[in-house]
């Protein structure tokens, strides 16, 4: 039997054990594989070490160059039937060279989150735009980029509902598709007694949205707040981890306030189920937030804002964990779930049920084969063929006049 095969081109070569967008793609790329694909991890970042691990996991991998015919001689010669573009800067850069070299190539864009709304909330918090106001070019580009694909992956029903009810894209163009876990049993997780009356962070420091709610955290929050928990809770301490941190952030350390910066671990999971409580106080971003559905699988209960929390809500649930919309209610809230048996206990279950309902890997797997088996013999809209026509393809005349220009 034919093995179709998948092509998944990267901003960067995954990194799991750094982002949380690492861990989606990986999780992405086993569920193609479940299903029976076989897959092609592609990207010109130098980040190779970690092209090397995908290797590793069965994969194969091809480090491909931007504005080069080496590209269009691969997709040529592997003859792919989809093609997967990892943000819509990735399609803008190779999108085009799919549909002219492959014409009958099903095309994905995985949006990992709207980068126009976390770009223009960022905007926002930081005084630069109005309330009303959009990052307008990021905004058409990526909606340029999801009519020029046959499907968009979005990942929360929030995107979805942004999309549709504010820029009028069709239902057909996008579905949802977020992490993906092997949820544990509630009795292999350390229990409230077990886990020091501690506070955990943990986020990548390249990703905005992370480095902003520590600095506001390291800043503002805990000179505010900080006495006042450890009024309440005498040994507590609060730990920041994550890849790539700022040597003015690690200098903030102060280990004899308990306040300590630790930098990147390599098991998120497993570090998250030494604490009782997952501290996120994030003041923008979008898409869903890994550090949240992490500390589900580690049976940490979570604090966040709406921001955090935004996204990541079973159908029919409210979200499992405490939403605190001011600094005092994200103080009251983390001595609850560090004090508080009952509650902790409470809360733990409710994100193991969360985490099955929203992530469990065989209902992803399950719901990636059916959107693949809705989109193979689904005619390609006029939108998207109108946007193909060459009065609106300046990215791919741009693509090839560089290849010209440096060619000669």
């Amino acid at each position: 039997m034919h093995s179709k095969k998948a092509l998944v081109i990267g901003t960067v070569w995954p990194e799991p054990t750094s982002s949380a967008a690492g861990v989606r793609t990986i999780g992405l790329l086993v569920a193609l594989r479940d299903l029976g694909w076989q897959v092609t991890m592609a990207s010109s970042a130098k980040n190779i070490e970690f092209r090397d691990r995908i290797a590793e996991r069965g994969f194969t991998v091809e480090t491909i160059e931007m504005n080069h015919s080496s590209f269009d001689e691969l997709l040529a010669r592997e003859k792919y039937e989809l093609a997967i573009f990892d943000r819509f800067l990735v399609e803008e850069q190779f999108g085009a060279r799919v549909e002219r070299t492959l014409p009958n190539c099903l095309r994905i864009l995985d949006t990992i989150d709207l980068h126009f709304l976390r770009r223009t909330r960022e905007l926002r918090i930081k005084g630069k735009i109005s309330e009303s106001e959009l990052d307008q070019d990021t905004c058409l580009r990526e909606l340029a980029s999801i009519y020029r694909s046959d499907l968009s992956l979005i990942l929360s029903s929030q995107e979805t509902a942004i999309l549709q009810e504010e820029f009028a894209i069709p239902h057909g163009l996008t579905a949802e598709f977020g992490f993906c876990y092997d949820v544990p049993e509630l009795t292999d997780l350390p229990k409230y007694a077990d886990r020091p009356p501690h506070l955990a962070w943990i986020g990548n420091f390249r990703h905005a949205p992370n480095e902003d709610a520590v600095r506001w955290c390291l800043r503002e929050f805990l000179p505010a707040h900080w006495d006042q928990i450890r009024a309440r809770i005498p040994n507590a301490e609060i730990h920041f981890y994550g890849a790539y941190p700022p040597k003015e952030l690690m200098a903030l350390d102060q280990p004899k306030k308990g306040i300590r910066v630790f930098g990147p671990c390599d098991n998120a999971i497993g570090t998250l189920k030494k604490y009782r409580a997952m501290f996120a106080p994030i003041r923008y971003g979008a898409g869903i937030k890994g550090k949240i559905s992490d500390s589900w699988a580690a049976g940490l209960p979570v604090v966040t804002s709406e921001i955090g929390a935004e996204g990541m809500v079973a159908p029919g649930q409210s979200f499992a964990g405490v939403i605190a919309s001011t600094p005092e209610a994200l103080r009251d809230a983390a001595i609850e779930l560090v004090l508080n048996e009952s509650v902790f206990e409470t809360r733990q279950a409710q994100g193991l049920r969360a985490l099955e309902e929203l992530y469990s890997s065989t209902r992803q797997r399950e719901r990636l084969g059916v959107i693949l088996g809705q989109l193979e013999n689904r005619p390609r809209p006029w939108i998207q063929k109108i946007l193909w026509h060459q009065n609106h393809r300046s990215t791919d005349f741009f693509s090839r006049w560089i290849e010209a220009k440096e060619s000669k």
